[in-house]
Parts: structure tokens; C-alpha cells; sequence
């Protein structure tokens, strides 16, 4: 997964727990939108508003293809990221 965000030029914070830390670079408003995308997709993630980042977002790895769907409804929507 964190090999995807990498290939697409989304910053992340690498991690060696159960979750990727995506970061926006203090771009709320962009965090916000794919949360929201990735929600209307049946996608639920956290956006880290109530830890004072909401330019972050907190996806939990799951299965294989469920981390592919993440993926590529982040690259339908990647002009949103620029």
C-alpha cells in the first residue's frame, strides 16, 4: 500500500504498525475530499481532526483487495491531490 502512495507522490509517514499516516502537507481541504470520495466509496478512514492534524488521514491496512480499491479510487481522483 505504502509502495502505491509512493508511486502516486502522496506523502506518508512509513509505518510498522496496522495503519499508514497520510499526510497532505497542511492541505485540510484536500484530506477532507478524499475522505469524503473514499467514503462515498464504502471506504471509511479517519480524518485526524480531533488530534489538531486535519491535513492527515489514518488508513487501516486491511486485506489485499481491499487496500487496491483504496488505491484506485485515490488515482480516479488524483487531480484532486495536485
Amino acid at each position: 500500500f505504502e509502495n502505491e502512495l509512493e508511486n502516486l507522490k502522496i506523502n506518508f509517514f512509513p509505518s510498522v504498525g496496522n495503519f499508514s499516516f497520510i499526510n497532505f502537507n497542511k492541505k485540510p481541504k484536500i484530506a477532507e475530499k478524499i475522505n469524503k470520495i473514499l467514503l462515498e466509496n464504502g471506504i471509511i478512514i479517519r480524518q485526524l481532526i480531533s488530534y489538531n492534524l486535519p491535513d492527515c488521514l489514518r488508513v487501516t491496512i486491511g486485506k489485499k483487495n481491499e487496500m487496491e480499491k483504496i488505491i484506485n479510487v485515490i488515482k480516479k481522483n488524483k487531480d484532486i491531490i495536485k
